[in-house]
């Protein structure tokens, strides 16, 4: 029987030590899982890029139209009565100009034919009114010259208007 408690002690003493072996890994893994403060992982640096400049869009204004005047050789934009029509007994023939002329040369440069005096009125700047002295016979064929006009800014007119009146 000595054998046998021999063999029974010996596997007792396994028996604990396997235990003891087994509490203590159980302790261990316990620990560090448990209560042990853990370990922070090591921060990594902040990667710093350089700054370089962007590149932005220039708006460019759209440009405006200067206030500059044109400057202008006077035209004859209107007549009255108009061409080819027949005048009263007592005609009056109004002339407009696209823009301010010099009241003298319209008065030297109208002529007539045949030849009609009469008086200059100036209604404004760039519109007057040849009205004749005396009444015109009925059927009287007149062809008024307008030449040599000068605007007030100096450009004359680029080409005489003939006005034929029945």
């Amino acid at each position: 029987m000595k054998k046998e408690t021999t063999h029974s002690i010996h596997s007792v003493q396994l028996t604990r030590l396997f235990y003891t072996v087994l509490s203590a890994i159980i302790l261990l893994f316990g620990a560090t899982s448990c209560g042990a403060p853990e370990e922070m992982p090591t921060p990594t640096p902040p990667i710093i890029l350089p700054i370089t400049a962007v590149p932005t869009a220039t708006i460019t204004p759209t440009p405006q139209p200067t206030s500059a005047p044109m400057i202008l050789p006077p035209v004859v934009v209107e007549i009255d009565p108009p061409p080819f029509s027949d005048l009263p007994l007592t005609p009056s023939i109004t002339l407009s100009f696209n823009l301010p002329v010099q009241r003298a040369s319209v008065e030297g440069g109208l002529s007539s034919t045949p030849l009609i005096t009469g008086s200059f009125e100036w209604l404004d700047d760039a519109t007057v009114r040849f009205v004749p002295h005396q009444a015109l016979p009925p059927t009287t064929h007149i062809t008024f010259k307008l030449d040599n006009v000068t605007a007030e800014n100096g450009l004359p007119m680029l080409q005489p208007v003939d006005l034929i009146q029945d």
